[in-house]
């Protein structure tokens, strides 16, 4: 997986946390899962035990970082762009490892509590992957589910139709470490490249991390997804600490925009 970081301070925030207008769009978000995680028993009880802590190398010197003691069971993040489709970035998911993947909707942190039940309403399998791009510049990828996520659970997110630019406030949610879902903000876009091609990328300063990959990011104006988390810098040093970077400090290679997810996804049935 690629990798992110935290720019000037921590800005994550939980979905209890967030106003309505945003959970309503965090909703859309899925944690990808590897069905040989075993994160579910046979009747959708949560299981999953390791936690932040124990995946990291060291407990920064008696400093843990924050959500240290939060289950950590994603491998990436999904947004619901159609009732039976999510899009994600393409170096989470091929066609060969589609029969392993499980997709599931609520994944917050006061869900992902061991010995919670998980309606199946919240847990989809994948069916086909559509499209997974993960060369030449892009990567990005459609997934159809086995079945459509009913509108109580979740609606899909709307596409922003409009140019992304340098100084574009922006949201990013997803599943950070594999956490249970976070809200990113406090973040601009900082740099464009390659505009009006299949490759058009842009960076930002959001705070993501390993798990964040497919996460949606959003224009904060209308809460519309303009693109995809797909890499960035280091998030951990030897001692399990947090690495800051500056404010200004954008990600090497930050976000696909969504373009070539539009047509797909609007036309899925």
């Amino acid at each position: 997986m690629v990798i992110k970081a935290i720019y000037g301070g921590d800005s994550r925030k939980e979905h209890s946390a967030m106003p309505l207008e945003w959970r309503v769009v965090g909703n859309a978000t899925a944690m990808v899962v590897d069905k040989q995680a075993l994160v579910f028993d046979s009747n959708g009880v949560f299981r999953y035990e390791r936690s932040l802590s124990s995946r990291l190398n060291g407990d920064c010197e008696g400093n843990p970082v924050r959500f240290n003691d939060q289950p950590t069971p994603g491998r990436c993040t999904a947004t619901l762009i159609a009732p039976n489709m999510v899009a994600t970035a393409g170096h989470c998911i091929a066609p060969h490892l589609c029969v392993r993947l499980d997709f599931i909707f609520g994944a917050t942190s006061e869900s992902m509590v061991l010995g919670s039940h998980f309606a199946s309403s919240l847990r989809y399998s994948c069916a086909s992957v559509e499209v997974s791009v993960s060369s030449g510049g892009q990567d990005w990828a459609v997934v159809r589910l086995d079945q459509s996520v009913p509108a109580s659970i979740a609606s899909p997110v709307r596409i922003a139709q409009t140019e992304v630019v340098v100084g574009m406030p922006i949201m990013g949610i997803g599943h950070p470490d594999g956490l249970p879902r976070k809200y990113t903000g406090e973040a601009q876009v900082q740099q464009v490249a390659r505009p009006g091609t299949p490759a058009f990328r842009f960076a930002t300063n959001l705070d993501a991390f390993v798990g964040s990959s497919g996460s949606g990011v959003f224009e904060t104006e209308r809460r519309e997804m303009v693109g995809i988390i797909v890499s960035g810098q280091r998030d951990y040093d030897d001692k399990g600490c947090l690495i800051r970077y500056p404010q200004e400090q954008g990600p090497i290679a930050g976000f696909l925009a969504l373009a070539a997810c539009v047509a797909i996804g609007s036309t899925a049935s």
